[in-house]
């Protein structure tokens, strides 16, 4: 799981990011407050922030109510990193989305236990979305996800002028294969056939079985030995 500093003064932000990447974690650097966002935007998955709160331009206060806002951002983890550590400070970061707030200076082991503590809550926060956003038999999207990506893509299709495809598939025996335990995500899956098995000759002749509105084969067909018509050879 990533983490991603935001500081504005250089040599705390390497030193963090020195002793973060000592404890095993994957680290993302930003000079500022407004470089995190762009950071952010790019991410797809829940990230534990490390912000300062005094910076340049976009502040760590404003841009933890940005994150807050922003639906695709929202399981983010927040620690405000500050020197201020008066209770009505706790109070604004907190209520602006913080989920931690660190006063400076602040002890390296104090920051180990808090940014273990904000993982752990991520890993379980993952866990939980994806027990409620699949199906536990089949371990597929449900559909209520489903249409939420639906129309989160339509809205994105729409906004940056880009054409939208959507493909339905139907399972046949969906009902059988779920009695056989066939569906289930933990079923052991059969080895494929070899290639050459699986596929099928394109130019290969095919009997004409008649319907009942067109009972004749039509032009093109030859009887074969047994008095059924065969399909005539189509170029592969």
């Amino acid at each position: 799981m990533k983490i991603l500093i935001a500081d504005d003064e250089p040599v705390s932000r390497m030193r963090l990011a020195h002793a973060l990447r000592s404890w095993g974690y994957d680290v993302m650097s930003a000079q500022d407050g407004d470089d995190a966002w762009r950071q952010l935007k790019g991410c797809e998955e829940p990230m534990l922030l490390v912000i300062d709160w005094v910076m340049p331009g976009l502040d760590g206060v404003e841009l933890c109510r940005r994150v807050r806002a922003d639906p695709e951002m929202r399981f983010h983890h927040i620690i405000v990193l500050t020197s201020r550590s008066g209770m009505e400070d706790v109070v604004t970061a907190i209520d602006a989305g913080a989920d931690d707030f660190i006063a400076k200076p602040y002890h390296p082991d104090e920051m180990k236990v808090r940014v273990g503590a904000g993982i752990r809550i991520l890993r379980l926060q993952q866990e939980l979305r994806v027990k409620a956003s699949h199906d536990e038999l089949t371990g597929v999207l449900n559909r209520r996800i489903v249409m939420e990506l639906l129309d989160r893509e339509i809205e994105r299709a729409h906004r940056d002028g880009q054409p939208l495809a959507v493909g339905m598939l139907d399972i046949d025996h969906f009902k059988a294969g779920i009695d056989a335990g066939a569906l289930s995500p933990a079923a052991p899956r059969p080895p494929r056939p070899p290639a050459a098995s699986r596929s099928r000759p394109c130019c290969a002749r095919t009997p004409w079985r008649g319907t009942a509105r067109d009972p004749q084969p039509p032009p093109g067909h030859r009887a074969r030995a047994d008095g059924r018509a065969s399909r005539p050879r189509t170029p592969c």
